[in-house]
């Protein structure tokens, strides 16, 4: 998906990254319940990307982790660039599926990546709420 030709990738924002499995891949996990008791029990695959995840930092420091949410076929990030990084955004999601396909042994991800660019200055509490009851309600209806 092409990103906005009209933000700079570089600068300090708030962004919510979702990343879609390959088809033949195994699932990242399996949903278990119904509504908002939903929840995600990690494949072997969901766990190593889940881990894999709370060392985004070390791509970059200024790239913080504040929240995601592992699905069965996609996963969200929301992700923060604190200060200017030296390379677009892209680069370091690319990085980032790398590592997950090294550590895997074969490739997890689509080629690209869905970004939506949230305002900057927003508490990520919210936000991280609406994503869980909009990705929970979504899964339950695609059951």
């Amino acid at each position: 998906m092409p990103r906005s030709f009209t933000h700079n990738y570089y600068q300090p924002s708030i962004y919510h990254i979702t990343l879609s499995k390959l088809q033949g891949v195994e699932p990242f996990g399996t949903l278990l319940g119904h509504g908002h008791e939903a929840k995600i029990k990690y494949s072997r695959l969901g766990s190593l990307i889940a881990t894999t995840f709370y060392h985004i930092s070390e791509l970059n420091p200024n790239i913080k982790l504040l929240q995601y949410m592992i699905m069965p076929d996609h996963v969200h990030l929301i992700i923060r660039v604190c200060a200017t990084i030296p390379r677009h955004l892209g680069n370091y999601i690319g990085q980032l599926k790398v590592r997950i396909t090294q550590q895997f042994g074969k490739t997890v991800f689509n080629p690209d990546f869905y970004d939506c660019i949230l305002y900057r200055n927003l508490s990520p509490d919210p936000l991280y709420f609406q994503m869980k009851r909009f990705t929970l309600a979504c899964s339950a209806r695609s059951m």
